[in-house]
């Protein structure tokens, strides 16, 4: 088996089987096997995807979350590569051949993760890629970034444009919608931290896989569309868990990446930073004493 193509589905019926459609439209020459983890899904995914043949279905009893999901199709799978792939993408070429040959063709070489140049639904080029997140990036992006907005603008830290050429390029990470990865780099360093719900999962095992030799490249061949977002209903109180979950992420990601000072100096000036937005962002108290209680906590 060459490939072992692994999608998480949470409530995206449709999403992922465009994904999977698409895979097996445009997929040749190589060997492949399409396994659908499942976190337990109350739109009908269950019933659908149950009855598919051309894929290995994994359901859960529970939403596990993005890497744990992501683990546990890593842990049967049978192809020589790993193709972590969103639920909310499709491809538009043979992607995972040319994912394949490139990591095929540079043995010779330490490779990582391999990601491509995403497109949105718009078929403009969308997150790819990005630097490994600094502490004082992140500090310097929340004093910043009020001043941007007033232009309608917004600091961006995302896909340095510099990086990208033609040919196959370094990265510090590639983005979790699209990881191809050889599976034996897996079962070696570990695939994602189960600490990790979701968010900064893929950031920090590349950045593990770096650190041990084996830094990410982008390829500018594949073409896949990344729906980011859309399976996600655009309401307040949803924008708020979000950010809540983005943030313990973060939290999370420099406490196993940073020294120990640095991440401690790091909350502390975090929390004074944030105090503007508890006190006057549009929040319920309820929301307020949740985000308190998160940056105070001991993660």
């Amino acid at each position: 088996m060459d490939v072992s193509i692994i999608i998480v589905n949470y409530n995206t019926k449709q999403l992922t089987k465009a994904c999977i459609d698409s895979i097996i439209e445009y997929t040749t020459e190589v060997t492949y096997e399409i396994i659908l983890v499942d976190n337990a899904s109350t739109d009908g995914s269950v019933e659908m995807f149950s009855r598919d043949t051309n894929i290995r279905f994994l359901p859960q009893s529970q939403n596990l979350g993005f890497g744990k999901a992501n683990n546990i199709g890593i842990q049967v799978a049978k192809g020589k590569y790993v193709f972590l792939l969103n639920s909310d993408t499709y491809l538009c070429n043979n992607a995972l051949k040319l994912f394949f040959d490139f990591c095929e063709g540079n043995h010779d070489k330490k490779i990582g993760a391999v990601g491509c140049l995403l497109n949105g639904k718009d078929l403009k080029r969308t997150h790819s890629f990005a630097d490994f997140p600094k502490i004082s990036k992140v500090l310097f992006s929340r004093l910043v970034n009020p001043l941007y907005k007033l232009f309608g603008n917004t600091y961006n830290t995302l896909d340095n444009d510099s990086l990208i050429k033609d040919s196959p390029f370094k990265v510090d990470y590639v983005t979790g919608a699209d990881i191809f990865i050889r599976k034996s780099l897996l079962d070696k360093y570990g695939a994602f931290d189960p600490e990790f719900f979701m968010y900064f999962e893929e950031t920090e095992m590349q950045h593990r896989l770096t650190k041990a030799g084996y830094p990410s490249y982008i390829l500018p061949a594949p073409e896949i569309v990344h729906l980011e977002g859309s399976s996600i209903k655009k309401t307040n109180k949803r924008n708020i868990r979000k950010m809540m979950m983005v943030q313990r992420s973060q939290f999370l990601y420099f406490k196993k990446t940073a020294s120990r000072f640095s991440y401690i100096l790091f909350r502390i000036m975090f929390f004074f930073m944030r105090i503007p937005f508890i006190l006057f962002a549009a929040l319920t108290k309820q929301e307020k004493k949740d985000y308190l209680r998160l940056l105070i906590s001991k993660i």
